[in-house]
């Protein structure tokens, strides 16, 4: 039996569809890098790590690895490291659309971009310890739901779906940027 009929339209245009999506996966996994994640990691969150790997008996590990470079750290310990987590924003296709949101919230809600930045800064000092641009993909997603809560609340709106709202400006925002085109959300 014949898989694959070069012939055929439709297995021609599933074979465009899914050499597509592999390339969107390889392109993905090309951003992933251990050694940048390790390096913008703080100590709490090296701590964090490794102890989630050693459990409260690795203090002795967290003391020993906590200030290394991640190329230092021996491998069978690299490889129970669960560092996607603290992948950052900027570089994750869904962090970016995160960041994107906030951004195109600011822009073009200029009547609260003042509470909205200080919400942000707010965020970073207090919650993420990090900068903007060094925000993890689940910190920009957590910080979006805020911005999101927050104009919502600002703009008088009362809505039991506010995150239909932010996946528009979501989009929006990848749109203005030229992310976004047409083929990307399987059209």
């Amino acid at each position: 039996m014949k898989i694959f009929d070069s012939n055929n339209p439709k297995h021609f245009k599933i074979l465009l569809e899914e050499l597509r999506r592999a390339k969107n996966l390889l392109n993905e996994g090309s951003h992933f890098n251990a050694d940048e994640i390790w390096a913008d990691m703080p100590e709490s969150d090296r701590e964090h790590a490794l102890l989630a790997v050693t459990g409260n008996n690795g203090s002795d590990l967290v003391n020993t690895y906590i200030s290394n470079e991640w190329d230092q750290i021996p491998s069978n310990i690299q490889d129970s490291i669960d560092l996607s987590e603290y992948q950052l924003a900027n570089d994750d296709k869904d962090g970016r659309i995160y960041l994107n949101g906030i951004k195109y919230m600011i822009k073009n809600r200029p009547e609260h971009a003042t509470v909205i930045q200080k919400l942000i800064k707010k965020y970073c000092t207090d919650s993420a310890n990090r900068t903007f641009e060094k925000l993890t993909s689940s910190q920009a997603r957590e910080l979006n739901l805020k911005v999101m809560k927050l104009v919502n609340q600002l703009s008088g709106t009362t809505t039991n779906k506010p995150a239909s709202a932010g996946i528009g400006s979501m989009i929006d925002a990848d749109k203005a940027s030229g992310k976004y085109h047409r083929g990307s959300l399987g059209d």
